[in-house]
């Protein structure tokens, strides 16, 4: 288990509404934020322009653009913003909701996938606002004939392989991404990843936080001084090592509590609590409610 699949778990995340637009003519979509979620808009055909922060972008067929916090912007047909609210029909077309403006044929087709997650999860903070590249030569472009395919042909079980055909787009946008983008692009926890001298400290982390990790015991883990650790994590992380590991532990925690039955205490001392108490006033501080609310809120 690598780095991206850890997050991906402590993320929780899980699919949403798939929507595909057929558009025509003057439209225009507004996407508000929304707390706890992501979306990923793919052109599948034509084109569109999105709004995002005072700025425009054009986006062509093959585009993907993806917001891990699914912040605040407007899809339309043309640069400027329309004047007239159009009318948007939707209706239920097996796995997906389809949305369509206009009535002649299609100038623009659109998948919309959203997509849930664990609003604590270090993964979706540690990326940009917003994404955007071309699925042309990456192995995105086999999914989305794939999700061409489900959504012109109802078939069994088509729910199923499109939620979970969106979670593998998903984490295929999340590849490219690492695979394209250094520093510049990436924060928190991935721009500490990507110093080679704290990643195999963070994958360590990761993979066992409930180890006893002391900042020495971190330092000489990966050959440094215990000023050099602290200030590599306070460079890429913008916190300390123990901040970090008492961060990740709860992480897991959550996640544990969401996928198994064991009780409150037993989740503790498997994330390297030494006591019940110690754990459920360190869950409350960071999640605003206890270990048991929380399960009961995400069962």
């Amino acid at each position: 288990m690598d780095i991206l699949d850890r997050l991906l778990a402590f993320a929780q995340i899980s699919a949403g509404i798939s929507v595909k637009c057929q558009l025509q003519g003057d439209w225009q979509l507004e996407n508000p934020h929304q707390t706890g979620q992501a979306i990923a808009h793919i052109i599948s055909y034509g084109q569109a322009y999105l709004q995002h922060n005072g700025k425009t972008h054009h986006l062509k067929q093959g585009d993907i653009v993806f917001f891990p916090r699914f912040a605040d912007h407007t899809l339309r047909s043309q640069i400027q913003p329309l004047t007239s609210k159009n009318a948007v029909n939707l209706e239920q077309l097996g796995a997906f909701t389809l949305t369509q403006a206009g009535l002649s044929q299609s100038k623009c087709d659109m998948f919309c996938l959203h997509f849930y997650y664990d609003h604590q999860a270090e993964l979706m903070e540690s990326l940009p606002e917003m994404i955007v590249f071309q699925v042309a030569e990456t192995p995105l472009k086999a999914m989305l004939d794939i999700l061409k395919q489900e959504a012109e042909t109802p078939n069994l079980a088509v729910k199923s392989v499109v939620n979970s055909l969106a979670v593998v787009i998903l984490t295929m946008i999340l590849r490219e991404h690492l695979l394209v983008n250094h520093n510049n692009q990436l924060f928190g926890i991935l721009k500490g990843w990507q110093d080679l001298r704290l990643r195999p400290l963070i994958k360590a982390i990761l993979l066992n936080p409930e180890h006893e990790w002391q900042v020495d015991d971190m330092a000489a883990f990966i050959h440094l001084s215990r000023a050099q650790l602290v200030r590599l994590f306070n460079k890429h992380l913008c916190i300390s090592p123990h901040a970090f590991v008492h961060k990740i532990r709860l992480q897991k925690a959550a996640m544990l509590l969401k996928s198994q039955a064991g009780s409150v205490l037993s989740i503790a001392l498997s994330c390297g609590f030494q006591s019940e108490p110690h754990f459920i006033t360190a869950f409350k501080k960071q999640y605003c409610v206890t270990p048991s609310q929380y399960r009961q809120l995400n069962p």
